[in-house]
């Protein structure tokens, strides 16, 4: 993904642009002399190995504040903070402070995966593709040996989200190291994608939240962006003119002129 928007239009963030698929040599310069450009040393459960490895090489140097993101400006699993599905809006009007109150804040405020659980864990569940039931609980009695496996597991999708360094310090670097070691142990395309899928509904219990975690849609908006006029139905997650369509998305074009270009379905 290109992610030199990052560079050009948030001046005020340092960014940290891991090479998911390449070495730094192949990777585009970087203008900012503060961005740091990093190759992955293995690239399995998506987002994830790219956030474990920020948060364990930086562990004892952590900034007050950090938004983990993917790398395309344009994604059609934004929060639709300006109804463009661009991640610009949503780290510009970012409220830290209520990053501060909360430790641990979603990008996304709208329900995908509410209040449905996407995960039930199934100790010796065959998983389909898209499914993690079975795996979840593997997963869990690796990672949380003495805690008690949750009986559902929900968040809004789709692992964005901004924390604070105290948030991240609830934990030793260790588990970390043990979380990455784990994703890394699992191998083939199939076993890398559910571990990203199981990590994506991991993060928020991992930073303090409960297993099931559907936040009020209003409280959230308000919070996170400041956006406290917003028609909301709490029954169903979404607030008036924000609702995330289950119509199929649209392709966004390449590069930074999207939304002056156009759609493309």
């Amino acid at each position: 993904d290109s992610a030199d928007w990052i560079i050009d239009l948030l001046p005020d963030w340092q960014p940290y642009i891991f090479m998911a698929d390449g070495t730094v040599n192949d990777a585009p310069m970087l203008s900012n002399q503060h961005a740091h450009k990093i190759p992955l040393a293995l690239n399995r459960g998506r987002e994830a190995a790219s956030y474990l490895s920020f948060i364990i090489t930086h562990y004892y140097d952590l900034p007050e504040y950090m938004v983990f993101i993917h790398g395309d400006r344009y994604q059609t699993h934004n929060a639709d903070i300006a109804q463009m599905y661009d991640t610009l809006p949503l780290i510009q009007k970012l409220d830290l402070d209520y990053v501060d109150l909360e430790g641990y804040v979603n990008l996304r405020c709208n329900w995908k995966h509410c209040p449905e659980p996407y995960i039930v864990p199934r100790p010796g569940h065959e998983d389909s593709i898209w499914e993690a039931h079975g795996e979840y609980v593997k997963a869990w009695e690796f990672i949380f040996p003495n805690k008690t496996l949750p009986e559902k597991v929900a968040a809004p999708c789709c692992a964005q989200f901004a924390v604070d360094r105290r948030t991240i310090h609830r934990w030793p670097v260790a588990q970390y190291e043990l979380i990455r070691a784990w994703m890394w142990s699992r191998d083939g395309d199939i076993a890398s994608m559910k571990s990203g899928i199981i990590l994506e509904y991991m993060w928020h219990i991992l930073f303090g939240k409960p297993a099931y975690w559907c936040a009020p849609v209003k409280p959230c908006y308000c919070g996170t962006w400041n956006m406290c006029d917003l028609d909301c139905d709490e029954t169903k997650g979404w607030c008036k003119g924000r609702i995330w369509t289950s119509d199929p998305p649209p392709s966004l074009p390449d590069g930074l002129t999207w939304p002056m270009e156009g759609w493309e379905k």
